[in-house]
């Protein structure tokens, strides 16, 4: 299967994970949604190590992956905020500009140099931030970008943007010295452990979250298909691509925010995503 064909299932995965989170999870506190999506990460992990074999590995898996995870574990929070603030069609074209960060980290860790379409295309992406702030213009040309800055939950999704930069590439340098079905295996438990860790240093916990059925079996569907296919595509595809094909899944989330949450503004947010949609595009045909 072509990597294009796993990143999108990667994206559709992150897609249905964010709906159900937004639409079941949002009103309990961070640590709640956080363990929703512990129980996600679980069951895929748990089969893939039991019916694959295990690679040997050393100190080159070793140390991306535990740079990786503390990363991992301060994005995700920053991330799940963002979502609890603000809509989901707002957040999540922000979120799609985790390739150019790809972009400026992947040379230096990975060696990866994208193409000037493939930048163009990823370049693109990020224009849909611009975008999505649009009826801010009538203010004046910069009011797009300024808006930004007025918008906690943007702000937060953009360090999770750049965070997950960070651990893309890591993971993809830990893919490299093993397999994807091992890291698909092996890392989402790593995780997963340092997550409720994270969460029970932060407080008591609570258990409202179990009482949430439908959200609990959305985010756990949504998260195994996403990890599963971002480890099989990311092993054969520069980071920065595979990410910008998988933040395409954004059209979906705005999509589902404004069909089944009512978010407004939907006509110009999904003009922001078809920003990504045409980067994407770009990648695919000349990156």
């Amino acid at each position: 299967m072509s990597w294009f064909l796993l990143a999108l299932g990667s994206a559709l995965g992150m897609a249905i994970a964010d709906y159900f989170t937004k639409r079941h999870l949002s009103d309990l506190p961070v640590n709640q949604a956080v363990m929703a999506r512990i129980f996600g990460l679980l069951p895929a992990p748990v089969v893939i190590l039991a019916v694959t074999p295990w690679p040997a590995v050393g100190a080159d898996f070793a140390w991306p992956v535990l740079l990786a995870l503390p990363l991992e574990v301060a994005a995700l929070f920053l991330y799940l905020r963002a979502m609890a603030i603000a809509p989901l069609g707002l957040v999540q074209p922000f979120f799609a500009t985790t390739p150019l960060f790809v972009m400026l980290t992947g040379l230096p860790i990975l060696g990866e140099r994208p193409t000037w379409a493939g930048a163009a295309g990823v370049l693109a992406m990020a224009a849909g931030g611009y975008v999505v702030n649009l009826h801010q213009v009538r203010h004046g040309w910069l009011e797009p970008i300024k808006a930004i800055g007025r918008q906690r939950g943007v702000l937060l999704a953009l360090a999770a943007a750049a965070i997950y930069s960070l651990t893309a590439v890591l993971g993809k340098a830990a893919v490299n010295a093993s397999n994807p079905w091992f890291m698909a295996g092996v890392y989402p438990l790593l995780v997963a452990l340092a997550l409720a860790a994270a969460a029970r240093a932060r407080g008591p916990i609570g258990w409202a979250w179990l009482r949430r059925p439908w959200g609990l079996a959305g985010v756990s569907c949504g998260v195994a298909v996403m990890m599963v296919c971002h480890f099989m595509a990311i092993a054969v595809a520069p980071a920065a691509y595979m990410l910008a094909v998988k933040r395409g899944g954004a059209i979906l989330a705005v999509l589902l925010g404004g069909v089944l949450l009512g978010e407004g503004h939907l006509a110009q947010r999904l003009a922001a995503c078809a920003l990504v949609v045409a980067g994407g595009a770009l990648i695919v045909a000349f990156g």
